[in-house]
């Protein structure tokens, strides 16, 4: 019977993956914005994400919709425009959206930051983990005409020397 439950909700998934478009022509999934979803994980794994194959913890996950951002692959960067506010409620959905962007050749990041008008602890930590990534293929994060709210949270917390900012 327990079985048949996780089943089911793996099921209902794909339903939500294909709905965001993220089903590719092959028919397989784009799951790499979710890697810790995978069907070969324990069920323990699917408990602790919240995943147990219950409607509760199904629908809380296909509840949580991806960011509006329009992402594009520009050589060996991938730029990222379209970002009105990175917070706690969309941090990770953030982070996973442009590590599953990020092509094998992609090592540079630009995340166009003139529309964001919000930036917490959470969307600096995506920011941040963005920045790793960068890293561990030699390339870097550049954060591209910070608001005004934006660059002084970046300039409190001092990120703006991590960060190559550039403004226009």
């Amino acid at each position: 019977m327990g079985s048949l439950r996780i089943h089911r909700g793996v099921r209902q998934l794909r339903r939500g993956v294909e709905s965001w478009g993220l089903a590719t022509k092959g028919g397989s999934y784009n799951l790499s914005a979710f890697p810790s979803l995978r069907e070969d994980k324990p069920r323990s794994v699917w408990k602790k994400i919240g995943l147990d194959g219950g409607p509760t913890g199904i629908h809380r996950f296909l509840k949580r919709k991806l960011m509006k951002i329009k992402v594009q692959v520009l050589g060996d960067t991938l730029s990222i425009e379209g970002v009105e506010e990175l917070s706690a409620a969309n941090a990770n959905s953030f982070r996973d959206q442009v590590r599953g962007a990020l092509a094998e050749r992609s090592k540079n990041i630009d995340v166009d930051l003139s529309q964001t008008i919000f930036l917490d602890s959470c969307g600096l930590g995506a920011l941040i983990s963005l920045h790793k990534t960068a890293c561990t293929r030699y390339g870097t994060v550049r954060l591209l005409n910070p608001t005004a709210p934006v660059e002084q949270i970046l300039e409190l917390t001092r990120l703006h020397r991590v960060f190559e900012i550039v403004k226009k």
